[in-house]
């Protein structure tokens, strides 16, 4: 009895693994050490109480998440300091798809701007009232589209064709590069975003800080090129947590009851 036990827990965590493998990409490995304090200077700076945000010992690995507000999300222009500022595009991708792009912010949004964001039972996205993007799962992550305008980071400089594409989920990047850095609020720490009232920034919040030089051709990471703060969504955890809340613990009462 005893060795059919130990086969049982053997298949269960060989299921585990397997699709932990297979989905790797929902968490991102962190934290990673930063070239320089400007993403500290930033946070630093939109900070007026509590705890703060540390740019390295507080990043999330957290990298799809899916909205619970009802349908709908909030996100907040923080800051862009990028030499491509003027061209970059931000906002949502399909995790099932990740071409597939709801645009929330572009070039001529600056700090304090925000979008509301809605999500529909048929697939589609609406930003600001207007269609974005249709056939959405409720799974998302966040891109950004780099148009650049002096080749400085891989792209052909003139600044109105898409060069590329990078995402929060670090293995869709070339080479599985980190290009985004996340930040979950810590339901202590008060920010002030521009000209809007402080408030806390809580654990329904994240904050995206995106580098728009591609760090697999060398460049050097100061995730200041465009900062965005997200609201009322959720992190999806990683695939091998879920499994194991579902199946491994029954599994282990059931043993234990076997055994007594």
């Amino acid at each position: 009895m005893r060795t059919s036990v130990s086969v049982l827990l053997a298949v269960g965590l060989c299921c585990v693994v397997s699709v932990s493998a297979a989905n790797a990409g929902t968490q991102n490995v962190r934290p990673l050490t930063l070239d320089n304090d400007d993403l500290q200077n930033v946070f630093d700076s939109v900070t007026v109480g509590g705890t703060g945000i540390d740019a390295y010992n507080d990043q999330s690995p957290h990298s799809l998440f899916t909205s619970d507000a009802s349908g709908g999300a909030v996100a907040t222009f923080v800051i862009e300091l990028a030499g491509f500022a003027s061209t970059n595009q931000f906002g949502l991708y399909n995790r099932d798809e990740t071409s597939n792009k709801a645009m929330i912010f572009d070039g001529a949004d600056t700090a304090d701007d925000m979008a509301l964001i809605q999500f529909y039972a048929n697939g589609d996205i609406y930003v600001n009232f207007a269609l974005a993007a249709t056939g959405f799962s409720s799974d998302f992550g966040f891109y950004l589209d780099v148009y650049e305008a002096t080749g400085a980071g891989g792209g052909d400089d003139d600044g109105t064709s898409l060069d590329y594409t990078l995402f929060s989920e670090d293995s869709e990047n070339a080479g599985g590069t980190a290009q985004a850095m996340l930040y979950q609020g810590d339901d202590d720490t008060v920010i002030q975003i521009g000209g809007l009232m402080p408030g806390t920034f809580t654990d329904n919040q994240y904050i995206v800080a995106f580098e728009d030089l591609r760090i697999d051709l060398g460049a050097s990471a100061d995730f200041t090129d465009l900062v965005v703060m997200v609201e009322s969504i959720t992190a999806i955890p990683a695939p091998a947590a879920v499994l194991l809340g579902l199946l491994g613990l029954p599994m282990v009462g059931w043993v234990k009851r076997r055994l007594a």
